[in-house]
């Protein structure tokens, strides 16, 4: 299996985050990461212990800097009729729709699959995991950009190599990081 290539990363300026909609991949080097959605300065996504809603993302960039957590920040184009409570409005919509990340019934994917196709018209139905839908949005023209933290020693040239996942390493993963209580 390949690794899959993000091209032209860019050092992330935080203040980037608190303006449109970002596709935030956590431990980007690691399988899998863990991904969520940041909307005019709020964090949106779920995992084992559920969901989770309008966390400032201050929350999570100092997170990311006192563990150094490899991150890649993935700028998306607003679509041209929506304004940022619309889109909050519509995250916050997706992500409650999920009680918690669980084998089998959703990944930390399932809402921004949503999300993307209630916004952007993609079609996620083929979307697995993270390398099926970065190519989506390209060919849509979605992504404006890609930003990243921490990874300035892994890139080569302003590219970044990921290890290519499967769906059963996802779900190991999940397994691994459930409480006792729902396994």
């Amino acid at each position: 299996m390949s690794d899959f290539k993000i091209l032209n990363l860019q050092p992330l300026k935080e203040e980037q985050l608190y303006e449109g909609v970002y596709l935030l991949i956590l431990n980007a080097r690691l399988v899998p990461p863990h991904l969520l959605l940041t909307v005019a300065g709020k964090v949106y996504g779920i995992s084992t212990k559920g969901p989770s809603f309008d966390k400032d993302v201050n929350i999570y960039l100092n997170h990311i800097k006192k563990r150094n957590i490899e991150s890649v920040f993935v700028k998306l184009k607003l679509p041209s009729i929506y304004t940022d409570k619309q889109m909050l409005d519509s995250v916050r919509e997706v992500v409650k729709a999920y009680p918690r990340v669980d084998i089998g019934a959703a990944t930390c994917l399932s809402p921004i699959k949503d999300f993307m196709n209630f916004n952007y018209q993609t079609e996620v139905h083929d979307v697995h995991l993270i390398f099926d839908l970065l190519p989506k949005l390209q060919e849509q023209d979605i992504i404006e950009g890609y930003y990243q933290m921490n990874l300035e020693f892994a890139m080569n040239r302003g590219d970044l190599l990921m290890k290519r996942y499967t769906v059963f390493e996802v779900n190991e993963a999940i397994h691994d990081a459930l409480p006792k209580v729902f396994r």
